[in-house]
Parts: C-alpha cells; structure tokens; sequence
C-alpha cells in the first residue's frame, strides 16, 4: 500500500503502527488489526423442533478471524534450516495480494 492519500488517512485511525514499532520510522498497517468477521448460520441448531418458532438471527454466529498469517513460521518451526530468504518471499506475495 504505497498509496500517501490512503496512508494518511489511516494514519488518523489505530490501523498504523506506533511510531516505536515502525521500522525506519515509515508508516505501515498493523496487521494484528487485519480482522475479517465471519458469519455463519447454525443450520443443525436452527433444524431442530424446539427451535421451530425462533427468528433466524438467533443462529447466526459471527466471529472474527484475524486474517494476516504468522510470516515467521517458517523461521519458528525449522530453526537450525536458512530460511530468511523464504519470509521475504511470503511477505511479498501476501502484501501483493492484500494491496489488489
């Protein structure tokens, strides 16, 4: 996101890094606060009889899931292999397919 209209306006937001948390002090997204929010209908609880009379929303079920991946992974689980190379490139494949 290399958009400085897009950037400053999330900069008024909680959505930008602190400054203390920045690299080279560039503004960038926080990905701990990239948060998809699931719903989902409960269709065996809604099929039941006792159920029967109850408004739909009652079995409507909404969660978030954070949606930005651990890109460290690969750092974390294979410690004695050379992977730094491999987080370059999954940060750069994830970041362009966010940016689309």
């Amino acid at each position: 996101m290399n958009d400085p209209k897009s950037i400053e306006a999330l900069g008024q937001t909680d959505m930008i890094l602190s400054p203390e948390e920045r690299i080279f002090g560039k503004k960038e997204i926080d990905p701990s606060k990239i948060i998809y929010l699931v719903e989902r209908f409960d269709l065996k609880e809604a099929a039941k009889r006792e159920n029967a009379g109850k408004p739909r929303s009652k079995f409507i079920l909404r969660y978030p899931v954070p949606i930005y991946p651990d890109t460290l992974v690969w750092v974390r689980d294979f410690t004695y292999s050379y992977n730094e190379p491999m987080t370059c490139v999954i940060s750069h494949i994830l970041l362009s397919e966010i940016i689309r």
